[in-house]
């Protein structure tokens, strides 16, 4: 409780010095989503939130999972035990989901359950209903249940649209009536437990599944990127595959990965199995101090002539920060239609330490370009570093192309978060 005071002091005593304007709802969304695991009892609230989700419904740590296209609809994945997925001399769109939040949210709705009901916390409701007699009735029915199954999907749902457009979009150079993939393949995995553990693991199923494939092209978003390189570097994917005369793997294009970490190491978070993977993507405000042992290791490692010849690497960045996991403001007087809340309140914070800095609303755009740390991974990214990144005017999650012109028909253009992502792509994709 003490560490969440501290905090809070230090955050509400800056607030009047942020370049951008925040108000008093900013603070409390954010505060929301995010204050209970600065807490010293939220470890042990998390822990008690998966045992719980998966006695609830048994779900294995990962799935693979196949996309299946549905005409005039967006589509959906599968899940398919290895034995039914062939990728036998198989062209593959491999993604890679970022965090998977389900964990987390489960602990943070058993912590404010306990907490809301306690005399301190009831009075801390009452004081969010001071602001938004609204926002106090919606905290007191999200905290009113104990925790929600883990999908067995885990954050594969983020990139359906990513997979739709491949699946139906991309077509071979020299032959425009035959698609590039003749799968869609998604890794859907628990990030419960260290960067490091979770990408082994990783590399050693696509090893496996993707044995016989003839070419595995890998998309990731966020922490995936991450996840993905790791595999890539640091389990010997690469250098396997220079071994071969057409190598396999090598092809990555991430969207939004924060290949230079986050700013955050200032949120007190107490290490545990359910928060490792989130702690090894930060560092202080100098990405080239205090960075986790899996950043130093990654970013650091010398890698071999053979890895980086065939490592093509690709990075989409983005800049819009103010409406990154906008809150409701139908409670507000006057209503606003695109009121910033975390977005703004992340990189208000970061602009305080960081002049000049723009992030997506989580990932700052330095970060997710990786430009520092790409070119002594890759030959191609470091020959025309320009060519492999792009920054696109998206927020964290709509980079992906979350808003699917199948519904907006009407959403079209520099509008269009699908339209964007896939002009944007688009060029890599062809000489991948």
């Amino acid at each position: 409780m003490k560490h969440f005071k501290r905090t809070l002091f230090i955050i509400l005593s800056l607030a009047p010095t942020f370049h951008y304007s925040i108000d008093s709802n900013d603070v409390l969304d954010f505060f929301s989503t995010v204050h209970k695991v600065i807490k010293k009892e939220a470890p042990r609230m998390i822990q008690s939130g998966v045992k719980e989700a998966e006695e609830a419904q048994t779900t294995k740590p990962f799935n693979w999972c196949v996309y299946e296209n549905e005409p005039g609809k967006v589509g959906k994945w599968n899940i398919k035990p290895e034995s039914e997925i062939d990728t036998t001399q198989k062209r593959v769109a491999l993604l890679v989901h970022g965090h998977n939040t389900t964990s987390l949210i489960n602990g943070f709705k058993n912590y404010a359950h306990t907490m809301l009901n306690s005399p301190i916390g009831k009075i801390g409701v009452d004081i969010v209903g001071l602001f938004s007699q609204s926002k106090k009735e919606k905290v007191e029915k999200m905290t009113s249940t104990w925790t929600e199954p883990m999908k067995p999907t885990f954050g594969l749902g983020s990139l359906i649209h990513l997979a739709r457009f491949l699946y139906n979009d991309v077509y071979h150079l020299d032959n425009p009536n035959e698609k590039k993939y003749d799968i869609i393949v998604g890794y859907a995995y628990s990030s419960v437990g260290r960067l490091s553990n979770l990408a082994s693991d990783f590399s050693h199923r696509a090893k496996e599944l993707f044995k016989n494939a003839s070419k595995v092209d890998i998309f990731a978003h966020s922490m995936g990127g991450l996840l993905s390189r790791a595999a890539l570097e640091e389990n010997d994917l690469l250098l396997e595959s220079s071994k071969d005369q057409n190598p396999k793997f090598g092809n990555l294009i991430t969207f939004g990965s924060p290949h230079m970490g986050i700013p955050a190491r200032f949120f007190n978070i107490i290490p545990s199995e359910e928060t490792w993977s989130t702690l090894d993507m930060f560092t202080a405000f100098d990405p080239f101090k205090e960075r986790s042992e899996f950043l130093t290791k990654l970013n650091d490692a010398s890698q071999p002539e053979e890895s980086r010849k065939i490592a093509n690497y690709f990075t989409l960045v983005g800049d819009k920060y103010d409406d990154y996991m906008t809150g409701n403001t139908e409670d507000r007087n006057p209503p606003q239609s695109n009121t910033s809340t975390t977005g703004s309140f992340i990189q208000n914070i970061f602009s305080i330490f960081i002049p000049g800095i723009i992030t997506d609303g989580l990932i700052p755009t330095y970060s997710a370009s990786g430009k520092a740390c790409l070119k002594e991974k890759s030959d191609s990214y470091k020959e025309n570093v320009e060519g492999h990144t792009k920054t696109v005017h998206l927020n964290h999650t709509r980079i992906l192309g979350s808003s699917d012109p199948l519904n907006d028909g009407h959403v079209q253009g520099d509008q269009c978060p699908q339209c964007i992502m896939t002009e944007a792509i688009k060029p890599w994709v062809a000489t991948l």
